[in-house]
């Protein structure tokens, strides 16, 4: 997948390489490489609180959960026009840290 995703992005066509690689999450919905290509082609869109919200996915597959909660703050702090974008980080970082107290309590 990382293959057929180079040539997208060298082409600078983020919205055809978050559409095909999120074709892809149904099947490896906890592949953490299919997250940080997502964010890169976020990165290249600007996107920047959705960049850092899938490398907030990224870490968590990696069981990184303190790295998926500072990402997640990350795309928190950045202010969007999207209302159902910010809810929903807002809501997920706040999962992300009831999982972090559960697992250090």
């Amino acid at each position: 997948v990382q293959t057929c995703a180079l040539p997208i992005f060298e082409a600078k066509k983020p919205d055809k390489a978050i559409e095909f690689l999120k074709s892809y999450l149904s099947f490896y919905s906890e592949d953490p490489v299919f997250y940080e290509l997502i964010a890169r082609a976020y990165s290249q869109k600007e996107d920047f609180q959705l960049e850092h919200e899938n490398l907030a996915d990224a870490y968590y597959f990696r069981y990184d959960l303190r790295n998926a909660i500072a990402q997640m703050d990350l795309a928190v702090k950045i202010n969007s026009d999207n209302f159902y974008n910010q809810s929903r980080i807002e809501h997920r970082l706040k999962q992300l840290k009831r999982e972090d107290d559960l697992m250090n309590n």
